[in-house]
């Protein structure tokens, strides 16, 4: 497992440097012209999903540890 994550960086980085030398035809934003902002977006929008998946997480499916004691003697369920 690790050396498949060492080729998947090593893969990544081989395209963002690619980027640098592949320019597009016609780009449609001024951003498209910069080399490897669309790897930025990608690793920034994976890190706010992981974020936002860890608070809603937290918020609706976590329960305190003692959920099933409490739930006994017809206490409320909600943290």
């Amino acid at each position: 497992m690790k050396i498949l994550k060492i080729i998947f960086i090593i893969v990544l980085i081989g395209l963002v440097v690619a980027d640098y030398f592949i320019h597009p035809h016609h780009p449609h934003f001024f951003w498209d012209e910069i080399p490897g902002v669309h790897a930025l977006i990608g690793i920034v929008a994976a890190l706010v999903f992981v974020y936002l998946s860890k608070v809603l997480g937290g918020l609706f499916i976590q329960q305190r540890e003692d959920y099933y004691e409490r739930n006994k003697k017809g206490e409320d369920r909600r943290i």
